[in-house]
């Protein structure tokens, strides 16, 4: 495994996660929470309820997540083979594990800024939001537990999702070397 190369793809992959987690926050910060913000200020909303626009966005995010994670893993893993193939001969399953460490490796570092991201967003988003606004002076107990179980759920995803980025980014690396070597 070339280092450079793996330095690359891991650079590549890392930075448009992180760039897609920016534009999936800024979406919620600027769309989603001034929802919430009226909604709980309506008298009329049926309690516990969730205003339409929040589902649908809530699932757009999911679903393009869930659509592009995996394009973007196999991407990393034929970076990592078109880098790997520009300084030496590279075998299929040179690009597999080439692939494969890049694409976890993108993942953690990405997931690792993802969940100081989030917790800035959730402290952020919370003062917004008048349920947590005048709550006292130190944060509300439940604030202090939607940040913690927040990075804890990101945490835990962030091994699946190495995992699963690593399954992905081999299979790019791997077809990546076959088609680089036809």
């Amino acid at each position: 495994m070339r280092s450079r190369p793996l330095l690359i793809a891991t650079g590549f992959g890392a930075a448009v996660q992180i760039l897609y987690l920016l534009a999936m926050t800024a979406l919620t910060y600027f769309l989603v929470y001034p929802i919430l913000e009226q909604s709980l200020l309506d008298d009329l909303q049926v309690p516990g309820s969730v205003p339409g626009p929040v589902i649908n966005t809530s699932l757009f995010t999911g679903i393009a997540g869930i659509c592009l994670a995996p394009v973007l893993y196999a991407a990393i893993g034929v970076v990592y083979t078109y880098f790997h193939h520009r300084e030496y001969p590279v075998t299929p399953d040179q690009g597999a594990v080439g692939g494969a460490a890049a694409a976890a490796a993108a993942r953690l570092l990405s997931g690792v800024i993802g969940v100081l991201i989030n917790a800035i967003a959730i402290y952020s988003f919370s003062s917004r939001v008048p349920f947590f606004a005048g709550l006292g002076d130190g944060p509300p107990d439940a604030l202090i537990f939607g940040i913690f179980s927040s990075a804890v759920g990101s945490l835990f995803g962030l091994c699946f999702g190495a995992v699963f980025a690593a399954l992905i980014g081999a299979l790019g690396g791997g077809l990546g070397a076959l088609v680089i070597n036809r």
